[in-house]
């Protein structure tokens, strides 16, 4: 740029000129121009810092607003933190009962919460007492299905313990039945908690036959019976009734010669436990019905006249009608696999057929029986007793008419 280019204070006195230069009028409107652009330049220069002074003076104003909210913020968290460290110093120093449960409240706290959000329509319902529900589990066949063995010996005399028969109540002396058992093979079917079905097989064992088992046998199936029982009919307190129904069917010959149609026992069995005690007292009942045919006959007539004689050698006349018994006993229990008892037993029967006397109940037996149970095992039972003799007519009390006897019990399944 030369000199003339300039303009200002500089130019003065250039040359020894006294005043400024004189300027042309395109110069001085070039000039002008200049300077209005360098007026405007300025003007925005002047504006976008105005605008910057007003943002940051926004911004100013807006971060100090900011910086407490968050600085209250970080004081709720801290105060709820330390609440929290107090209620679990508190938790750990005070007693179970009465501390308040953190994850119990939060587990209730979502309770009502779900309980809330929750839609209260019929479908919703289920869906929620569905997962309080707990499962039923399954019973298996060992549950509801047991075998039991079971078989009672009657054997000789206290006297004669060698004899192998049984003692005559009257006489003393050996009687013509041998030494016998009664066995019978039990399947066990578990219809509820208290009510039990039992197909059961019946059997005698001799020494060497007898009326029940046919002559010279030692071995003879008995009627078959289907038990029906219940284990507590009623109960109140230490006081309990079972009872039962049992069917036979009456397949052996001596039965079926005797004209014996199916044939029913009914059995009640009351029971106590006196309090605070070992004894207990318990009082079985049973009245046993032997429906026959052919009980109008008289034994001994003419064969060849129907109404008078007996038909094909079969007659119910004579044979038993009703049988009533009653056992009272009194138990003393010594440990708790062991008891020791003494039982009373009283039996009478009447019989068919009018002018012989068998319209009458008469007396079968009557014998007190002092005995043992122990429990061997859950599913193993062994009893003895002795049978003593106490009826009218009969020798009481003595050796030779008193009879030994045994039984045991094993569930097999």
């Amino acid at each position: 740029m030369s000199k003339t280019d300039l303009i200002g204070p500089e130019d003065w006195g250039i040359n020894g000129a006294s005043g400024p230069k004189r300027w042309s009028k395109d110069r001085i409107m070039e000039k002008s121009k200049m300077k209005k652009s360098t007026m405007i330049r300025n003007g925005i220069a002047a504006g976008m810092t105005v605008a910057l002074l007003a943002a940051g003076q926004t911004f100013a104003a807006q971060a100090p607003a900011k910086r407490p909210v968050a600085k209250r913020v970080a004081t709720k968290k801290a105060v709820a933190k330390k609440a929290t460290a107090q209620r679990v110093r508190l938790t750990n120093t005070a007693p179970a009962a009465t501390t308040p449960n953190t994850a119990q409240k939060k587990k209730n706290a979502e309770v009502i919460q779900t309980s809330s959000a929750a839609p209260t329509s019929a479908a919703a319902i289920p869906a929620q007492t569905s997962t309080t529900t707990t499962p039923v589990a399954k019973k298996s066949f060992r549950d509801i299905f047991s075998m039991k063995y079971s078989i009672a010996v009657f054997g000789p005399a206290v006297s004669s313990p060698l004899s192998g028969y049984q003692p005559d109540l009257e006489t003393g002396t050996n009687s013509t039945s041998q030494v016998s058992s009664e066995n019978a093979l039990a399947f066990r079917f578990k219809l509820s908690d208290k009510v039990t079905l039992a197909p059961t097989l019946f059997w005698f064992l001799t020494a060497g036959g007898g009326e029940q088992v046919g002559s010279g046998q030692t071995f003879g199936l008995y009627d078959p019976y289907v038990t029906l029982s219940h284990s507590a009919l009623y109960s109140a307190g230490t006081y309990n009734v079972s009872g039962y129904l049992r069917g036979y069917a009456p397949t052996a010959t001596v039965n079926q010669n005797a004209n014996l149609l199916p044939y029913f026992r009914a059995n009640l069995t009351q029971a106590y436990e006196i309090p605070n005690s070992r004894w207990s007292v318990e009082l079985p009942t049973f009245v046993q019905w032997y429906p026959r045919t052919n009980t109008s006959q008289v034994i001994g007539s003419d064969a060849a006249n129907p109404k008078k004689g007996v038909i094909d050698g079969k007659t119910g006349v004579g044979k038993d009608a009703l049988r009533l018994y009653m056992g009272p006993a009194v138990n003393y229990k010594v440990s708790d696999s062991f008891t020791a008892g003494v039982l009373f037993e009283a039996e009478a029967r009447t019989a068919y057929g009018k002018g012989t006397g068998g319209d009458t109940f008469h007396k079968e037996w009557i014998n007190l029986e002092p005995n043992v149970s122990w429990d061997v095992t859950k599913a193993l039972n062994v009893g003895l007793w002795l049978d003593f003799a106490i009826g009218k007519g009969e020798r009481r009390m003595e050796l030779d008419t008193t009879r030994i006897g045994g039984s045991l019990g094993w569930t097999i399944l």
